[in-house]
């Protein structure tokens, strides 16, 4: 016999012939309490159908039986590999085992085995292809592959429960926003509700929005919203937002901008939108954001705008630092881009941070430019800790 690899297997497979029936009563009996019952009441070869109902049926079904026949087999599919089918759980409370086969479990006609074999086969272990199924693409001008402007939100967290409800998101707690004011950079929690910052706007969304029925003498009712989000959010901005998530920033104070397409710094606290760099260092911005409205991804000590806040001195540092350099695209073999190589560094940068300080006058102030520009920075007990950003620079550059 001529055997070639792939073509099938060789399996001992072990097949049981015969079980007895499980009654109903009690499907794992094994005990016969009355052995004559079936010579008594059957009375063969002259039947006496009258009395087949004093027949006990428990015993008859406590009977055991049981034979197995085992073949060598050639076939697809690895028959010596299978597993215990445990799909019948009301049969595997009664009977306290999954089905099973030999020799995983032995050849017994016990009562506790009074079940049928399991069937259930690795289809990883098979010599032939599974089928294929081939999907028709829609007729139409696109399909919606991007979610940029999607906000998922999760169960409510229940204290002490055995599942934490932040870690499951149901597939139709979602509401999609519309892309009018570009893509949504970064989301900010405000007092129970989100401060959505998109790229030329800033969107404000409430969370269980309630909508006020009437006004009594004790005060206002309102009626609870079934939507965790609202359809369409408050808009705060529709001209300025920020393409930089590192530059917006939320203080005890105010929340924190910096558009580098229109060139302004700005502020919100939820309910008001100001500019506050207008009158002040709109001519410094104007010459010296020096980045394009495509050229939004940051480099790590190269290319960054972050918003730092000092909680020492209540100080917020707007910094800013470009250093240009030239992308060469990397390709796989079929000519995709995977990637970028950053080449042809040159030796000058456009880097500052201007301080500014809310305390002062009505609308705070600019207050000095500072020689250091930090890489990022946190306020542990009140003390503002930094990391070196030209350190990161000149590493980055080595390699």
């Amino acid at each position: 016999m001529d055997l070639f690899r792939g073509d099938c297997f060789i399996c001992n497979f072990t097949h049981r012939l015969n079980r007895n029936f499980q009654d109903p009563s009690d499907p794992s009996n094994d005990t016969i309490v009355d052995k004559t019952t079936w010579e008594m009441y059957y009375v063969y070869p002259e039947i006496d159908y009258s009395k087949h109902a004093n027949i006990n049926l428990g015993d008859i079904n406590a009977v055991k039986m049981g034979s197995w026949l085992t073949v060598k087999v050639k076939a697809n599919r690895n028959l010596s590999i299978r597993s215990l089918d445990e799909s019948y759980t009301e049969e595997m409370a009664t009977m306290g085992r999954a089905r099973g086969f030999y020799p995983l479990q032995q050849a017994s006609a016990d009562g506790g085995y009074k079940i049928a074999n399991s069937y259930v086969f690795n289809d990883g272990f098979n010599s032939t292809l599974g089928w294929k199924y081939y999907t028709t693409l829609p007729d139409a001008s696109y399909v919606k592959d991007e979610f940029n402007n999607r906000i998922m939100y999760s169960d409510i967290n229940v204290t002490d429960a055995q599942k934490n409800g932040y870690r499951v998101f149901r597939a139709t707690h979602y509401r999609d926003y519309t892309k009018q004011y570009g893509e949504i950079v970064k989301l900010i929690e405000l007092q129970g509700d989100l401060i959505a910052v998109c790229e030329h706007g800033v969107l404000f969304i409430t969370i269980n929005e309630r909508a006020m029925a009437s006004e009594a003498q004790a005060g206002e009712i309102f009626i609870n919203s079934f939507r965790v989000l609202p359809e369409k959010p408050k808009v705060l901005s529709d001209m300025y937002g920020s393409q930089w998530a590192d530059s917006v920033f939320k203080t005890p104070y105010w929340i924190y901008g910096v558009d580098t397409v229109a060139k302004k710094i700005w502020a919100t606290n939820g309910s008001q939108f100001k500019i506050i760099s207008d009158f002040k260092v709109e001519r410094f911005l104007l010459d010296n954001i020096d980045v394009e409205e495509n050229d939004c991804e940051p480099f790590i000590g190269i290319r960054n705008v972050v918003t730092h806040y000092n909680e020492g001195k209540t100080e917020v540092m707007f910094t800013f630092y470009n250093k240009s350099y030239d992308r060469k695209p990397k390709t796989d073999k079929c000519g995709n881009i995977t990637g970028y190589d950053y080449i042809n560094f040159n030796p000058d940068e456009n880097a500052w941070n201007l301080g500014y300080s809310p305390l002062i006058g009505q609308d705070g102030a600019f207050t000095t430019f500072f020689s250091w520009i930090p890489l990022a920075s946190e306020n542990i007990d009140n003390v503002y800790y930094s990391f070196d950003r030209e350190y990161a620079r000149d590493t980055v550059l080595k390699l």
